[in-house]
């Protein structure tokens, strides 16, 4: 006789027939891409081929997705951590915990036991895809690699740079910086392995204890720099990281365990019939919530909000300010009445000194050269450098300059929405006086650049996703999902016949909880909101919020470069009559200044050490 034992994750299926005494005789992973029914019955004919299928008398499913089989009363359903800790110890490895990374799971378990079970704890992560394979493959496409060519290719790697493990997204931000800088397709791929072990261990681990050796399990252990990367960072040297021989198919294995030792009945010739009658697509639908259509709440908010009054009549005197961001690099030249008499809009393309050159040498061109800039301020995640290339009067952070801008719009704004490329910002005002804030921890959900990658995935313009989206009559809900994992949501939506309007509807829906939900929070959301932001161009964004929050949302003027606004009129309120600072329109190159910047660091490390030799 023999047990089957069946696993059926988002990404992969496997299987395990064992006989009666936990004998693994046959076995098998493949990724299934969406149709786990087609797969399971591969391994089937497979299977059949040696083992007769009427001599399988018990079986069990796992996994995040065995709904798919086991709605029905032909298998068994068992608990994804039983099957993981059971496959474990028939593994007969000695392994004290367990490191399970999957393409859209992470697990770990310690103090496995095969006395005492009371002792085992797990963690698992949370709704991202921060330490899973989903997470490597999601980078390995923008490398334009296989996955299975992973390996390979790290193996040939002399460097380990540093990339961000905790959104897919700033990582695509981190490998194109690398990839400017000449670095090896092959470290990057190391160094993606060490940013998802690194993460594992603080997002999933967390202070669990760590008992040793360890057993790793899952798909991914079959990538070698992830091997790598968890014997350097974990410390698991001389053996204390297991590999075992069925290493992608332990949960499927312990599946078959428990149905073994429970005597869990299978009815295999009726289960073959479901799978014939299944699509097996994985449904991973939200609930069942109805969400309405955006073109109810407004249109057109965006239209006219970065109209400039003529400036032949204004004197050129200005104020500028800067707000270079990792998506986009914002410029706004303001008169000492603080009314805008120039701005630019561009795109940093992961070189914010050259779009910091590019966008002075336009506003020089486009006043002739007879603008005086009389103070400069820098603000946004690259004000520091740009202030030293630039030569600025004053550098001050996003929520003070944001804040600043609005005050100056609105006397009256009381909260502000401000969602950009690669971060998002709450700020709560009081009298024109910031009283409380709040910004997006590592995550790219709620920021510009979760629909962005959509949209590149799907090759829709991102200036398209709005007007699309106000079309849908139907938006489908998608739930506060990573920018990874959202995509199989919308495989599930697509397969089941939706629409790609109700698909862009419902991303704009889920952009908005995202950001309400991590951003926001608790936080009181008053009653004059600005929505400030590129962002703000898309109206299904903006009718999202005024349909989840039952608030009158404003697009205020000028509201893309609202930072870079607020940061010019803090240089005006700054210098008063003091001389700037300013270099000019016409700056150093990129190499001269990194090369002049970094001798100035140098010498300033050098007179710190000295002054403190003094002391």
């Amino acid at each position: 006789m023999y047990i089957i034992g069946l696993d059926i994750g988002y990404s992969s299926a496997k299987m395990v027939l064992i006989d009666e005494h936990a004998r693994i005789s046959y076995s098998n992973y493949r990724l299934h891409k969406g149709d786990a029914a087609g797969v399971i019955r591969q391994f089937l004919d497979e299977a059949s081929k040696s083992y007769p299928l009427s001599q399988i008398g018990y079986g069990a499913i796992t996994g995040t997705c065995a709904r798919i089989l086991g709605k029905s009363k032909e298998i068994n359903i068992v608990n994804e951590v039983a099957a993981l800790v059971e496959g474990a110890l028939a593994s007969r490895t000695g392994a004290r915990s367990i490191i399970e990374i999957g393409g859209q799971s992470a697990k770990y378990i310690t103090g496995l036991n095969s006395d005492d079970r009371s002792r085992i704890k797990i963690a698992m992560n949370s709704n991202c895809s921060s330490g899973t394979g989903s997470f490597l493959e999601e980078q390995v496409s923008r490398l334009n690699l296989r996955l299975e060519d992973y390996s390979r290719y790290a193996a040939r790697a002399r460097t380990i740079p540093r990339i961000a493990g905790r959104c897919s997204v700033f990582a695509k931000t981190d490998i194109t910086h690398h990839q400017q800088e000449g670095v090896p397709v092959e470290d990057i791929l190391l160094g993606l392995a060490y940013s998802v072990v690194r993460n594992y261990r603080v997002s999933v681990m967390r202070k669990l204890s760590m008992e040793k050796p360890i057993l790793l399990a899952g798909g991914v252990a079959h990538n070698n720099g992830i091997r790598a990367a968890l014997r350097d960072v974990l410390d698991l040297d001389n053996g204390k990281l297991i590999i075992p021989e069925h290493m992608d198919c332990i949960a499927a294995l312990g599946a078959a365990m428990i149905a073994r030792n429970d005597m869990l009945h299978i009815d295999l010739e009726q289960l073959g019939s479901r799978l014939n009658r299944s699509k097996g697509t994985i449904d991973i639908t939200e609930d069942g919530t109805t969400l309405p259509p955006l073109s109810l709440f407004g249109s057109n908010d965006s239209s006219g909000r970065h109209r400039i009054v003529d400036t032949q009549t204004r004197s050129l005197d200005c104020y500028l300010g800067v707000d270079v961001g990792s998506t986009s690099t914002n410029l706004v030249a303001s008169d000492r009445q603080d009314r805008i008499i120039g701005f630019r809009y561009l795109r940093t393309h992961g070189n914010p000194l050259e779009a910091v050159r590019s966008g002075l040498k336009s506003l020089e061109d486009q006043f002739k050269g007879k603008l005086k800039v009389l103070g400069a301020c820098t603000t946004g995640s690259g004000r520091y450098m740009t202030a030293r290339l630039i030569g600025a009067d004053l550098i001050k952070d996003e929520i003070t300059a944001q804040a600043r801008a609005a005050v100056t719009i609105d006397p009256d704004v009381d909260t502000i929405f401000e969602i950009g490329g690669q971060d998002s910002k709450y700020i709560s005002i009081k009298d024109r006086v910031v009283t409380d804030f709040q910004m997006n921890k590592i995550c790219a959900a709620g920021t510009g650049s979760f629909i962005e990658e959509q949209a590149k995935k799907f090759n829709i313009p991102l200036n398209e996703i709005g007007r699309k989206a106000l079309v849908g009559f139907h938006p489908v809900n998608l739930g506060e999902r990573c920018t990874v994992f959202i995509e199989s949501s919308i495989a599930a939506h697509l397969a089941s016949g939706a629409k790609m309007e109700d698909i862009t509807a419902g991303l704009c829906y889920s952009i908005v909880k995202n950001y309400l939900n991590r951003v926001v929070g608790q936080k009181k959301v008053g009653e004059k909101v600005l929505f400030q932001g590129g962002v703000a161009y898309n109206q299904g964004v903006v009718n999202a919020f005024r349909c989840l929050t039952g608030k009158e949302i404003l697009v205020p003027p000028f509201f893309s470069v609202t930072g870079a606004y607020g940061a010019a009129i803090l240089a005006r309120e700054s210098m008063k009559e003091s001389e700037t600072t300013f270099k000019g329109f016409h700056l150093e190159s990129n190499e001269i200044f990194l090369q002049n910047d970094k001798r100035r660091k140098a010498k300033k490390k050098r007179v710190s050490r000295f002054n403190r030799s003094v002391e």
